[in-house]
């Protein structure tokens, strides 16, 4: 099925244009806006799921390689009000990560545990704190499972997901 929130978000897979981040990242933050609960925007940061170079997109117009996570956390964050994001610092994909395209919701959380790390000092950034995850897709929800856990085990207060769109398995 084709809607506008596929065509934005397959726009963000192929162009690096800040017009399609800033539609879906301002939703996202009204989203959050909207939700009932009180963010302390001294206590909480922004984060993104992080890629492996290897999985960057390419801009099909100008050929720069980019992080559409990053980028919609980066216009999530602003809405908000809230600090830049914090680069992936506080998870990273280690190199040799898979693909999780092919497998089944099963087989992706067992991937996703395995592909996620926290890095150096990163629970002293998050403790205490809370922390929203930006991601463009959720698919089995395995990826925000596996770095929630992580940062949740680090200390975050509260851990929020926030996405752009769903994706069917």
């Amino acid at each position: 099925r084709v809607n506008l929130l596929s065509v934005l978000i397959l726009c963000c897979k192929k162009a690096k244009n800040s017009v399609f981040f800033d539609i879906l990242g301002k939703a996202l933050a009204k989203a959050i806006i909207t939700h009932p609960h009180n963010l302390d925007p001294s206590g909480t940061m922004v984060t993104y799921v992080p890629r492996h170079p290897g999985e960057y997109k390419v801009d099909m117009f100008t050929g720069e390689r980019y992080n559409q996570a990053e980028l919609l956390a980066q216009v999530v964050a602003r809405e908000l009000g809230l600090n830049p994001p914090i680069e992936a610092v506080c998870v990273r994909a280690p190199m040799g990560g898979r693909s999780q395209r092919k497998l089944s919701r099963c087989e992706r959380y067992k991937s996703a545990v395995q592909a996620y790390d926290l890095i150096g000092d990163a629970e002293d950034l998050i403790r205490g704190r809370t922390v929203i995850l930006v991601d463009d897709v959720r698919t089995s929800g395995a990826t925000a499972w596996s770095i929630s856990r992580l940062l949740t085990a680090a200390g975050a207060e509260k851990v929020y997901i926030a996405v752009a769109g769903r994706s069917v398995l």
